[in-house]
């Protein structure tokens, strides 16, 4: 049996296709030039995805800052949008109040800011504002950074602005620590269902 001959290209299709590339990649290499924003790109050159710099990000780069504070302070931007509401695509499904004062608190939501509370308590009231601060929007980027840490700080020295940036983190890190530690304890020591028990006749043992 003969294989079906392809349909014929469109040449205005074709144009359109071959446009939409060109400028597809004309955007990415745009967006390259620029100092403080990652450019990734597909396979055939065009814009994949685009991420503006943020301090965090310079000071990972630079090793002034270790892997596992920048991804403390990444899980913590992370709660602090579901604690926000932000992120309701992930908790629209279990609202449990949306008649008064608290419309369209989730449950994830009430989670989160416990979470949130707990965190932030434990990496210290100075180095706990100071990260808030730098989590609000366009405050930590790299033309912004030291504006944000000085009005909160008032440190004016480059490399003091820097170490308080790593300092706080190191502290979110230490603190995300003890909050796991002490998730997992707790589970550890959470009573067992006494089905699980050996059992003899109607005792447990």
């Amino acid at each position: 049996m003969a294989k079906p001959r392809p349909r014929p290209t469109n040449p205005i299709d074709a144009k359109a296709r071959l446009r939409e590339l060109a400028e597809g990649r004309a955007e990415a290499e745009r967006l390259s030039q620029q100092t403080d924003v990652r450019v990734t790109r597909n396979t055939n050159g065009t814009l994949a995805g685009a991420k503006r710099l943020d301090v965090f990000d310079l000071l990972l780069s630079r090793d002034a800052l270790s892997q596992q504070a920048h991804d403390a302070v990444r899980r913590l931007e992370e709660l602090a949008a579901t604690a926000s509401g932000a992120l309701k695509a992930e908790a629209s499904y279990d609202r449990v109040d949306t008649t008064t004062i608290g419309q369209n608190i989730t449950d994830a939501m009430i989670d989160a800011s416990m979470d949130l509370a707990k965190v932030l308590e434990k990496t210290g009231v100075r180095s706990s504002a100071l990260l808030i601060a730098l989590l609000e929007p366009s405050a930590a980027l790299l033309s912004r950074w030291r504006d944000t840490v000085e009005r909160l700080t008032g440190e004016r020295n480059d490399r003091a602005q820097a170490a308080c940036v790593r300092y706080a983190s190191e502290d979110l890190a230490e603190a995300w620590r003890l909050v796991d530690y002490a998730k997992r304890s707790v589970g550890r020591l959470r009573p067992q269902d006494p089905a699980s028990f050996p059992v003899c006749g109607k005792e447990v043992w």
